[in-house]
């Protein structure tokens, strides 16, 4: 009986300003270190394509187009 009864107890959560504040700061580090590593593999990965294949360079990718074989005209 005094299981139930102290499950309907309610508990309330109270915080002040400092409190506040301080959650904020935590939350606001977690996101720009998420941000930064984000920004930090994305760079990784872009530097791993190979450099023919850069979207401004159209003369590679007509010869890199050029040598692989038309599967559409295969069929």
């Amino acid at each position: 009986m005094r299981d139930a009864e102290r499950l309907r107890e309610r508990r309330t959560l109270s915080l002040d300003d400092k409190q506040v504040a301080a959650l904020l700061v935590c939350a606001l580090l977690l996101f720009a270190g998420v941000f930064g590593l984000g920004v930090m593999v994305g760079r990784r990965l872009g530097a791993a394509k190979p450099a023919a294949a850069a979207a401004g360079d159209l003369a590679a990718l007509d010869a890199a187009a050029a040598r692989k074989p038309d599967l559409a005209a295969a069929a």
